[in-house]
């Protein structure tokens, strides 16, 4: 199997701690160029910039050597759809049209297809160094991906819980995403005003800017963010006009330092969206002033000198900054806008070597074989008992060619297979039938038990279910078993008065949640007759030695009559003699 490794097309420039960028923008996008809403950007590695134009239903291209291109006319585009371009040049973006359906846009043609559609708008879009999707869902509050090397792929859930809220696991309108080299996931979580971050693997998240973190920053609605080479935040703090710079525990403004939205060359009108070119320049989308902006980079130069009370400590970027990963070896330089470059170790590349390209990996066998590479592109894998498959993703079913005893179903193990009965249940009731069933009568409250034997499934896996279908004319019309009837796993309790005069068949089926087809069921027969007429002439409590013949006795059997089986008696359908 060859390994495919792709590479990122986005800018992650080397920026020292003391980076300055020119107070006064450029605009490289106007407003009638732009339209009205300034939203979506993205700079690739060949320093293009792509910008959304969605008033005008057009995708801009602004190259390196400054000449604007419209690239695509009359295109079809969600109201705020992320863009992403990948290493072929094809963009990537959300069709106006259908809700969270992604369409790609080879390069030079006007043509797209669809390759991806999610549950809901993506106002961020990101592919990693894996070719997978990412899509975050503000109106879902959730993040989900796809991998991009498989028409068959699935939909995978990232992190979210669907519903608003402000969990460490949850979000009130996810916006602008950002996928590192580890896979580590950072979301720009507009409603709670914060950055999350969310290590591979897990749905916890852990603020790293924002309510107070670090030092008291506070944001207002961010609806951006992007990492440079040494994993510092950059975010377009949204409704403070602004970007921010997160660096270690500190965090600086690079535009828009007042806080006060102007239309001014210095000043931003809704900070939507950020992105860098290759040489640490920064490129804004001002929303509220219809233009896309340009800030400089002024000064990158780190300088080499030395610090400690003797000035024997090297305050040099290699050893301040310890860039370099995967045992790459740093070399300071002297250039202005380098500060240091990393000599990656055979497999790794990178700014910081930071891109993991050997065959093998620590999850390459997703931990059910051993890694073995043949050529410096491609790989084996030998896999552990029971499993099987080019990674060794899949258990081996020994249930194949397997032929149980009739009605038992075989269940795969590990190792091994086990044939699995399904439970034994009855009822503790009299032997019954439609024809025969058992007698009720309306006004007594009954309970019917089930006793009920598991065998190869465990207690934890059990269901059951309790059906009663009325059967006076057909066994067609199920009710609905709600309060006050109660249902326990073995249990069924019917209040007096609860079903109307017929006959009911009760039925108790009891499966497995993990092998469905390992069931059973049994059925009882109920039938709910009258309890009888209790006839009184006169009232209770009336005593006949009482009266005499000088009173009044009155006989009133339509009036002091009782049906036990109703709340009270109609003497209506009742006769007298």
């Amino acid at each position: 199997m060859v390994l495919f490794s792709y590479i990122v097309t986005y800018n992650r420039p080397k920026l020292c701690p003391n980076a300055i960028w020119d107070a006064d923008g450029t605009t490289v996008f106007n407003q009638s160029l732009i339209g009205y809403h300034a939203r979506g950007i993205f700079v690739d590695s060949n320093n293009t910039l792509y910008a959304v134009a969605q008033d005008h239903s057009e995708i801009l291209t602004l190259f390196q050597n400054s000449t604007i291109q419209v690239l695509s006319k009359r295109v079809q585009l969600a109201n705020y759809t992320g863009i992403i371009v990948n290493i072929d040049g094809e963009i990537y973006l959300e069709n106006g049209t259908e809700s969270g359906r992604i369409v790609k846009w080879a390069k030079n043609t006007n043509n797209s297809m669809s390759v991806a559609h999610f549950p809901g708008h993506c106002y961020g879009l990101f592919i990693d160094h894996n070719n997978s999707l990412y899509c975050s869902m503000n109106e879902k509050d959730a993040v989900v991906k796809m991998s991009l090397n498989d028409k068959t792929s699935k939909i995978v859930n990232v992190t979210g819980t669907y519903t608003d809220g402000s969990g460490q696991n949850q979000f009130s309108g996810p916006w602008g995403i950002f996928v590192d080299n580890n896979f580590t996931l950072y979301v720009a979580d507009s409603g709670n005003n914060r950055i999350q971050c969310f290590q591979l693997g897990e749905n916890i998240g852990t603020t790293i800017a924002g309510n107070g973190t670090p030092n008291n920053l506070q944001l207002k609605y961010p609806t951006g963010v992007v990492l440079d080479a040494d994993n510092n935040l950059f975010i377009a703090d949204k409704n403070n006009s602004r970007i921010i710079r997160v660096i270690r525990d500190d965090y600086q403004c690079v535009v828009g330092c007042d806080s006060n939205s102007s239309s001014t060359s210095d000043k931003l009108n809704n900070a939507y969206a950020l992105s860098f070119d290759s040489h640490g320049n920064l490129f804004a989308a001002d929303e509220y002033n219809h233009r896309i902006q340009k800030f400089t980079l002024a000064t990158n130069s780190c300088g080499l000198t030395a610090t400690g009370i003797n000035c024997n400590t090297s305050n040099s970027s290699c050893d301040l900054l310890k860039p370099c990963q995967n045992h790459g070896t740093c070399i300071n330089t002297q250039t202005d806008n380098d500060c240091y470059v990393c000599l990656c170790a055979t497999g790794f590349n990178g700014t910081h070597c930071e891109f993991d390209h050997r065959p093998c990996k620590s999850q390459t066998c997703l931990g059910h074989g051993d890694c073995y590479e043949i050529s410096d592109s491609s790989f084996v894998c030998l896999c552990h008992d029971g499993w099987t498959g080019v990674r060794c993703g899949s258990m081996i079913d020994f249930c194949d060619n397997v032929a149980c005893l009739t009605n038992d179903t075989c269940r795969p193990s590990l190792l091994n297979y086990t044939c699995c009965s399904p439970p034994s249940v009855r009822l503790a009731m009299e032997l019954n039938s439609l024809l025969h069933p058992t007698k009720v009568r309306r006004n007594g409250e009954f309970y019917i038990s089930a006793y009920i034997e598991l065998f190869c499934i465990k207690s934890i896996e059990a269901v059951s279910q309790w059906t009663i279908i009325n059967c006076t004319t057909s066994c067609s019309s199920a009710m609905s078993l709600n309060h006050p009837i109660i249902t326990t796993f073995s249990e069924i309790y019917i209040p007096a008065k609860k079903l109307e005069y017929g006959i009911y068949e009760v039925k108790l089926t009891v499966s497995s949640v993990n092998i469905p087809m390992v069931t059973a069921s049994v059925v009882g027969n109920i039938e709910i007759i009258p309890t009888g007429l209790m006839a009184n002439l006169i009232s209770n409590g009336t005593s006949m030695i009482t009266h005499d013949s000088q009173q009044n006795l009155t006989l009133d059997p339509g009036r002091f009559s009782e049906d036990p089986d109703e709340n009270e008696f109609n003497s209506t359908v009742s006769s007298y003699k």
